[in-house]
């Protein structure tokens, strides 16, 4: 199984795992599941963190690096193709990081590991 993280399942898995569900750590802990995260996560940590609206113990990309790290996560390079099918997605939802979440997702066949129903009307299976 491949997941994609949403970023506040990063941010969980990297300062707080007890924020996660039981069924989105035993998915992540799972020895044949592949955990990947999107540029679109690091980027919207250093935005929020640079206008104030999240705390971390590191600057963004320690902090970032060290959750990879410690957890054994796989980068998610951002393609054309999933820039594309973010573009043609349907309106329901409007946040930009996660629309590409969305589309990575489903470009890529992933389950996206997040606790936000917005996520619900799009064509891609979640875990929580």
């Amino acid at each position: 199984m491949k997941l994609l993280l949403d970023t506040c399942a990063f941010l969980w898995l990297a300062s707080d795992p007890s924020g996660l569900s039981r069924l989105a750590i035993e998915a992540i802990e799972n020895e044949e599941t592949e955990v990947f995260l999107s540029p679109a996560t690091a980027w919207e940590i250093a935005i929020k963190y640079s206008i104030r609206r999240l705390d971390l113990k590191l600057p963004p990309p320690d902090y970032v690096a060290q959750g990879i790290q410690l957890h054994g996560l796989q980068a998610l390079n951002v393609t054309i193709t999933h820039t594309l099918q973010a573009g043609g997605l349907p309106p329901h939802h409007k946040d930009p990081f996660d629309r590409l979440l969305i589309a990575q997702a489903q470009v890529e066949k992933m389950r996206l590991v997040t606790p936000d129903i917005a996520f619900k009307p799009y064509a891609i299976d979640t875990i929580w």
